[in-house]
């Protein structure tokens, strides 16, 4: 049975520092097909290359992890979205997307782009929509306009 993230024993604690243990994040990248052969170098320069890091903790665990590349201004591009399996269909990645679309370094950023292989349907049950690639579902989600 799923569980909603609300649910959890420990509640989920959100980061947007860039001080995480290269480590943590290799860690998780071993789940994911995309990310499995990532070495510590490489985990490192993303970390400290990336305009912004995101994660989700579950006490001192490392649940959940995505990255931006963005110019704060136009256009935004989300990265590297990966979820602990322990943790997948509970809310988890949807809460990671949420607070990475509503991060307030991003908030007037009104177009965000993502690639993904396999995680179309999660991604367009947040907005996005789908355009197909050489192999990839290269995503959009484009904010609407709020009036003040």
């Amino acid at each position: 049975m799923e569980r909603d993230h609300a649910e959890m024993k420990t509640p989920l604690r959100f980061s947007d520092s860039r001080e995480i243990d290269p480590k943590a994040v290799l860690a998780l990248y071993r789940y994911a097909d995309w990310s499995k052969d990532r070495t510590l170098e490489e985990t490192q320069q993303v970390l400290s290359q990336s305009s912004l890091v995101f994660s989700l903790w579950e006490g001192p665990r490392l649940v959940a992890f995505g990255r931006v590349l963005t110019d704060f201004i136009f256009r935004a591009a989300v990265y590297d979205v990966i979820v602990h399996p322990d943790v997948q269909k509970q809310g988890v990645g949807r809460a990671l997307i949420y607070k990475i679309l509503t991060h307030p370094s991003l908030k007037k950023v009104p177009v965000f782009y993502l690639l993904t292989r396999d995680k179309r349907p999660f991604y367009e049950k947040l907005g996005f929509v789908t355009t197909e690639e050489e192999g990839y579902s290269s995503m959009i989600f484009v904010r609407k306009e709020t009036k003040p």
